[in-house]
């Protein structure tokens, strides 16, 4: 499951700046690349899915064989109103880690986050649309991915890093990278397909189905 941020601040240029270039921004090269990492996986009984965060969480499209009409969730993705930009970070793990509780196989959540966890309720002063008080919490994240066997792997693509992102993608059996703009993120998902796709080491306990 692809994980991508939306929030405001990915309407910036890869250097934190404010443009009205929507290719400049990096919504733009987040978009280029998450489609071809999308595409790329190829395996007959692969199956990907599309999400993406901001103040709530999307499922754009659920985990299925054809890439190309999952890839098209990228059309759902627009620049949100002030109301709807906030950072729900931990909150957006836990509901992705959700969606592949059930499946079978191997399980890989990659989220894309150009910053930290900044929760609505406690910057907008105001009552969470869905989740009221609620601040969900790093830890919360991790032992959701961990029950439903899911492994998180993180890409930072921002001046700002959440560190907590990191210690989950990495308890989680994954791992957490870095990216400046399109180029290096188009390489670090090369990566990232490489190890999903990988054969499991010799030894390493199966999972289900």
């Amino acid at each position: 499951l692809f994980l991508v941020d939306n929030s405001g601040s990915m309407y910036d240029t890869t250097a934190g700046e404010a443009t009205a270039d929507p290719k400049a921004t990096r919504a733009y090269a987040a978009r280029g690349a998450a489609e071809d990492f999308l595409l790329s996986i190829t395996g007959s009984e692969d199956r990907v899915g599309l999400a993406a965060f901001n103040t709530r969480y999307k499922l754009l499209a659920a985990p299925a064989k054809d890439r190309k009409a999952v890839a098209r969730g990228l059309d759902g993705i627009g620049k949100p109103p002030l109301e709807e930009a906030y950072t729900e970070l931990y909150a957006a793990l836990e509901a992705a880690s959700g969606e592949l509780a059930e499946a079978a196989g191997r399980k890989a959540l990659v989220v894309l986050s150009d910053g930290v966890n900044y929760p609505y309720y406690k910057y907008a002063k105001a009552l969470h649309p869905e989740y009221g008080t609620r601040e969900f919490r790093a830890d919360e994240a991790l032992e959701e991915a961990l029950r439903d066997g899911v492994t998180i792997f993180a890409v930072n693509f921002g001046p700002e890093k959440d560190s907590e992102l990191a210690a989950i993608a990495v308890q989680s059996g994954g791992e957490v990278f870095d990216a400046r703009d399109g180029a290096e993120l188009g390489a670090v998902y090369r990566t990232i397909r490489e190890q999903i796709l990988s054969p499991l080491p010799q030894g390493t306990p199966q999972p289900p189905g």
